[in-house]
């Protein structure tokens, strides 16, 4: 990846340079943010069938999997 962002450095001008920066840090912010909320829904949806097996209702894991990301 470092060879690559080199690459693109040579190529562009320094400010066009500066804006894929900034476009590649948003990206990583992004891709952080949408990790961080597939993890929460799979440990409640996994949660949620462990205590439907554990306790036999039935439903359960899928009213804790609905996916309601509030994070604020």
């Amino acid at each position: 990846m470092s060879e690559i962002i080199e690459i693109w450095k040579e190529r562009l001008s320094e400010e066009e340079f500066d804006e894929l920066e900034a476009l590649l840090d948003l990206y990583a912010q992004t891709h952080g943010m949408e990790l961080t909320s597939i993890f929460k829904y799979g440990f409640r949806l996994g949660a949620g069938i462990m205590v439907e097996v554990l306790t036999g209702e039935e439903e359960l894991a899928s009213k804790l999997g609905t996916f309601h990301d509030k994070t604020s």
